[in-house]
């Protein structure tokens, strides 16, 4: 879990396999966005209570990074999420090249914050 500084809620990290895809920051928090809004349709068994959220993640080896959160404001439906799903893995699964491809066409007319925007809520 990872706690924001102007929000104390935790977040379950997702770190979709794309950033080297991009070379612009702003591209790929854009791009995290969209797969915020496609996550329900990939995590069907999830309880509705569950939203998602592109964040800024500190690195302690590195500079920060954005990533996907999900969070519920409802604790006890984290209990209805298996323990051995592995986030990461169903996530790279549904990203397949044709959909990356998508999502980068997809991207250059979705507007999001930008990178600097984003890492100033750190």
């Amino acid at each position: 879990m990872d706690n924001r500084k102007n929000d104390r809620r935790g977040y379950c990290l997702i770190e979709p396999p794309i950033y080297e895809e991009f070379d612009d920051m702003d591209e790929l928090v854009a791009c995290l966005d969209l797969i915020c809004k496609e996550l329900p349709m990939v995590f069907t068994d999830f309880p509705t209570s569950i939203k998602y959220k592109v964040l800024a993640v500190g690195n302690p080896h590195g500079p920060p990074y954005p990533a996907i959160g999900f969070y519920t404001d409802y604790p006890d439906d984290y209990n209805l999420i298996s323990e051995n799903l592995d986030f990461d893995q169903v996530v790279e699964d549904w990203l397949t090249t044709e959909k990356i491809m998508d999502l980068k066409l997809r991207t250059k007319k979705h507007s999001y914050k930008s990178w600097e925007e984003l890492r100033g809520q750190l």
